[in-house]
């Protein structure tokens, strides 16, 4: 079965425009993403005086991680704590990236990057 994975991103006045990012995020992906994977990335902005995009999570349909250090904690003083999420507290965090979250608001279009297709064709 076709596998797919998410990647929710804050926008930044420091971002790629989206023809650059789509094509390093091809050009990265291409040849480690495995047959029936695809990559889809989204970015959204903060809702004024909403919930604050820091957080790292690993949420799937059965569970989740919060990362508290992010995924690439490096440097020999730097740790990265993990900490088990319930199914439900998951779905609340999935909750933020939809169509109709109120926490946060899409920008742009959704990337799919699918192994071996490029995205710009």
């Amino acid at each position: 079965t076709p596998k797919l994975i998410r990647v929710h991103f804050r926008t930044h006045d420091s971002r790629p425009s989206s023809e650059i990012f789509a094509r390093d995020a091809y050009t990265k992906a291409k040849d480690i993403l495995p047959p029936n994977f695809s990559l889809e990335f989204n970015e959204w902005s903060e809702v004024e005086g909403g919930e604050d995009f820091h957080d790292r999570f690993l949420l799937t349909d059965i569970g989740g991680l919060m990362i508290g250090a992010g995924f690439s904690a490096t440097g020999p003083a730097e740790t990265a704590a993990l900490t088990l999420l319930e199914i439900d507290h998951v779905q609340e965090l999935r909750s933020r990236f939809s169509s109709t979250s109120v926490v946060y608001t899409k920008v742009g279009k959704t990337l799919r990057v699918v192994a071996n297709v490029c995205p710009l064709r």
